[in-house]
């Protein structure tokens, strides 16, 4: 599945890819699932059967079929199947002939490059390699008037500046050609439950108490796995510096001069004024 990707994002697919790509969507497989505790009504067997064969298949070689037909969903015409990815170029090609609904996480920018460079920082992402980033984005970037010599130059947090500017502009190309709903991250971490309400009536789905119980729940979680790894966690919590001490805040901050960094790449090709107001950015 990672070789078919891998052509999908490059645009040299086969003819065949994209109904492989579909088919291995609707089926679990053990390496890359996690364990199936919750009951899905689209599922023929109960969650302790799947979750039996999900240990076996981890555990004893050449089973794994067996858990990807315990595991097959059984869809009908009003069930949804959700796909979590991030925006790369050529995503229009994968989802081409697809009926389908995308919703875009925007987060600000600053709070974004500030997030990846605290896990470059702890040792949990790498670096970002200016070749890379121009051979992932060189069309897009192209448009925008840069030149692979100009990035070349680029700091750190121009670079990870550079991947968010991409990244949003090919969401809103997809926008063009699917039914789109663009949810900014820092006004989902003030009104969660509001901001998924709206999304869901937008989707069609009714908006169980359950699933608002389980939003207030995660939101202010009273026991996360994530403590188990000490200090390291702090990267991956999501609330923001107005939660947290003053100290720690200023410790995982862009400075003034990475932050003019971020928002000289970003500003003069995207409008940051549609989603944050501009005394916002003071807390990036």
């Amino acid at each position: 599945m990672a070789r078919c990707m891998e052509r999908l994002k490059k645009g040299c697919h086969t003819a065949v890819d994209k109904g492989r790509l579909l088919e291995w969507i609707k089926v679990a497989y053990p390496e890359t699932h996690k364990p199936p505790f919750t009951q899905k009504s689209f599922y023929r067997y109960s969650k302790w059967t799947r979750w039996l064969v999900w240990m076996t298949a981890k555990l004893v070689p050449f089973t794994e079929d067996i858990y990807r037909t315990v595991s097959a969903p059984k869809l009908h015409e009003d069930d949804f199947l959700v796909i979590k990815n991030s925006i790369f170029p050529k995503m229009d090609v994968m989802l081409s002939g697809i009926v389908s609904d995308i919703v875009v996480l925007l987060r600000h920018p600053c709070a974004v490059v500030r997030s990846l460079k605290r896990g470059i920082d702890l040792g949990l992402m790498s670096v970002p390699n200016a070749n890379a980033v121009w051979n992932g984005y060189s069309d897009s970037l192209t448009q925008l008037g840069f030149t692979q010599d100009q990035v070349e130059t680029f700091t750190v947090a121009e670079l990870l500046a550079l991947r968010w500017l991409c990244e949003t502009l090919l969401s809103e190309k997809l926008a063009k050609q699917f039914r789109t709903k663009t949810l900014v991250y820092e006004h989902m971490l003030e009104s969660p439950i509001v901001q998924w309400k709206e999304t869901f009536d937008w989707l069609g789905i009714p908006f169980e108490p359950s699933v608002a119980d389980y939003i207030s729940k995660t939101s202010k979680p009273n026991w996360n796995v994530r403590q188990l790894l000490g200090k390291r966690g702090e990267y991956y919590s999501i609330s923001g510096p107005r939660r947290r001490g003053e100290a720690s805040a200023a410790e995982i901050a862009l400075d003034e001069q990475e932050s003019q960094q971020v928002l000289g790449i970003v500003c003069p090709h995207f409008d940051l004024s549609r989603h944050w107001s501009p005394a916002s950015r003071s807390c990036y």
